[in-house]
């Protein structure tokens, strides 16, 4: 949004980013359903050393389940970047970027 003059208008590429933001997260939540999946977690980050510190004014868990839903948002975008896995904040927008720049292409002829 942009504000001139007391009046707000949207950007010019609102829509464009806010398909990007939509089409990213779903293809980011696809990733976090797959089979396997806490087990690569677990494996590729830290997850088991920030759970066990107690560096947080609250556990890891919100009830001790070794699920995704029970983690909460801190100890899981910290244990990502720790192993430099950019999942959290990229995941997904190549996937969506690549099917906007395939769509535009065809009504572009590029």
């Amino acid at each position: 949004m942009i504000q001139n003059n007391n009046q707000t208008k949207e950007h010019e590429l609102a829509s464009e980013l806010n398909y990007l933001a939509c089409k990213s997260m779903a293809v980011y939540k696809e990733l976090m359903q797959k089979s396997g999946f806490i087990k690569f977690y677990e494996k590729a980050t830290p997850i088991d050393a920030i759970e066990q510190s107690k560096i947080g004014s609250r556990p890891s868990r919100r009830t001790g389940a070794r699920t995704l839903s029970d983690l909460r948002a801190i100890p899981w975008v910290f244990s990502w970047s720790q192993c430099r896995f950019n999942i959290t904040g990229w995941y997904g927008v190549g996937t969506t970027l690549e099917v906007m720049y395939k769509h535009d292409s065809v009504n572009l002829n590029v």
